[in-house]
This record gives C-alpha cells, structure tokens and sequence, in this order.
C-alpha cells in the first residue's frame, strides 16, 4: 500500500511503520475506520494499481476519471443522506 508523502513528525512514522507492520486485511480495517468514503476508494485504486503494474497513458487518464467519478457519487450520496 502506498503511503501519503512523508511528514516530519515522529508520530507519524510511528504510525505509519506500525500500520505497514500489520497484515493487509488489518491496515484495511485500521484505515476504515479514519478514513473518508472518498479517500477510501483512493486508497483501494492505488491497490489495485500496485497489482496491475504499468498501464498506458490512455489508461490511466480513464481510471483516474473513472476514480473521481466514483469519489463525487459517494460524497453526493453522502450529503443526499443528511
């Protein structure tokens, strides 16, 4: 999984080396449970990124729309629900 760009906080790499620590089924878990429908569905596109390996531009562009696509309909969804 990739991490978000380093911070110099010591608490944070704490954190991130102990999430890395855990196996994959339980950073899924830790990381539900703080992050954002929206940033969830980020995370899992850079999952499945990492098992595709290299894609075409073309390909790229397409998943990238498809992903903001995604994000916008979950925070609609969200907001409708208040």
């Amino acid at each position: 999984m990739a991490l978000p760009a380093k911070v110099d906080d010591p608490e944070v790499a704490e954190l991130r080396r102990r999430l890395v620590s855990l196996p994959m089924d339980r950073q899924a878990q830790v990381l539900e449970g703080v992050l954002t429908p929206g940033l969830r569905l980020r995370v899992l596109a850079e999952q499945v990124r990492h098992q595709v390996g290299h894609m075409t531009d073309d390909d790229e562009t397409i998943a990238e729309n498809e992903i903001d696509d995604a994000v916008r309909g979950v925070r609609q969804s969200l907001t409708r629900g208040r």
